[in-house]
C-alpha cells in the first residue's frame, strides 16, 4: 500500500513532525511504501494535488486547520484519509473516533472501513467543522494576530478576557432563502460537527455525514451574555432557553452584518477578511475517510 503522510511542521511545537516520522518508520517496517511531505500555506491544489496520483491512503498529521487546508484536494482525488491528531483540540479526529497514537493510526490505515463526510464552503473556503461570527471569532482573530510560535490554551484564555468585553454584532440570517434572524445582536455558529472547542458544543445534534448543516443563533446584547450562553452549551443546557434558535440547513446560509465583525473557520481566521455577507453552502465533494465504524481495531 502507498501511504502519503502530510504533516504540519509547526503543529504541537514540532511534535507533529516527530510523530509523522515515527508513523513513517513503522509503516515501512510493515512493508508499506511511504512518502512524506510537509504542508504548505499555499493552496493544496498547487502542492498536494499533483502528488496524490497512485496513493492508496493519506495520513494527515497536525491539527484541525491542517485537515481543513487539504480536504478539498484529497476529496477531489478520492483518496481515503486518516487524521493523526497533533493539534490543540483535534475536533475532526474526536468526532470521527480517529486515534492519536501511532499503532492506532496504522490499524485504521490498514483495517478501517471507508466512509464519507460532508464538506461545506464558507465564502468559497473549505469548512469541515464550523464557522461562526461573534466573540469566539474575535478570540480566534486576536490569537492569530498575536501568535509568534506554538499556540496553547492559555493564549485563548488571555484573548477571551478581552474579547468578552465587546458588544456582539447585529446579524441578519437567512437559511435556504427564509429570513430566520432579522437584525438581532448575538452569536451564530454554523456546525458540521457536533463538537466544538473546550467542549462548548452549540450543536450536539449535528452530524458530519447527514448532508445537512446545523445553524445555532444565541441572542445576546453583551459579551457577558455570550459567555453565559457558552457556559450553558458546555453543560448542554442551552436548547430550551429563550433566545436560542436552531435550524438545519439543506442548501445555503446567508449571514449579513453592517458593523465590523470577525468570523472564524474551523478554529482559524479566514484566509482573507471580506465584507458582509458570509455565505455557507454545501460543497459538491465529499471527503472519503477510514473509520472504525464502531468496531475495535486489531491490535498490532
Amino acid at each position: 500500500m502507498h501511504v502519503l503522510i502530510v504533516s504540519n511542521p509547526i503543529s504541537g511545537a514540532g511534535e507533529a513532525a516527530r510523530h509523522a516520522q515515527r508513523l513513517a518508520d513503522q509503516l515501512m517496517q510493515r512493508g508499506h511504501h511511504v512518502s512524506h511531505i510537509n504542508s504548505e500555506p499555499r493552496a493544496a491544489s498547487v502542492w498536494l494535488a499533483p502528488v496524490l496520483a497512485g496513493v492508496d491512503r493519506v495520513a494527515v498529521v497536525g491539527g484541525d486547520g491542517t485537515v481543513r487546508s487539504v480536504a478539498l484536494a484529497i476529496a477531489d482525488a478520492g483518496v481515503p484519509m486518516v487524521h493523526v491528531p497533533q493539534g490543540n483540540e483535534n475536533l475532526f479526529a474526536r468526532t470521527l473516533g480517529m486515534p492519536g497514537d501511532v499503532d492506532g493510526s496504522i490499524a485504521l490505515i490498514e483495517h478501517g472501513e471507508r466512509a464519507e463526510v460532508d464538506i461545506a464552503l464558507a465564502n468559497g473556503h473549505a469548512m469541515l467543522l464550523m464557522a461562526s461570527i461573534g466573540a469566539d471569532a474575535a478570540i480566534v482573530a486576536r490569537v492569530a494576530a498575536e501568535r509568534t510560535n506554538h499556540v496553547s490554551h492559555m493564549h485563548y484564555v488571555r484573548a477571551s478576557m478581552k474579547c468578552f468585553l465587546n458588544t456582539p454584532p447585529r446579524l441578519t440570517i437567512r437559511v435556504d432563502g427564509e429570513l430566520l434572524v432579522p437584525g438581532q445582536r448575538g452569536w451564530v455558529v454554523v456546525s458540521n460537527s457536533p463538537h466544538y472547542g473546550a467542549h462548548i458544543n452549540p450543536a450536539p445534534m449535528a452530524s458530519m455525514q447527514d448532508g445537512l448543516l446545523d445553524l445555532t443563533f444565541f441572542r445576546a446584547s453583551s459579551g457577558p451574555e455570550v459567555l453565559n450562553w457558552m457556559v450553558r452549551c458546555r453543560f448542554d443546557r442551552h436548547r430550551t432557553v429563550p433566545g436560542f434558535v436552531h435550524r438545519q440547513v439543506k442548501d445555503e446560509v446567508l449571514i449579513e452584518y453592517t458593523e465590523p465583525a470577525h468570523w472564524q473557520l474551523d478554529g482559524d481566521p479566514p484566509p482573507e477578511v471580506g465584507p458582509s455577507p458570509l455565505t455557507i453552502t454545501h460543497a459538491r465533494q465529499r471527503l472519503t475517510i477510514m473509520q472504525c465504524d464502531g468496531r475495535s481495531l486489531p491490535r498490532l
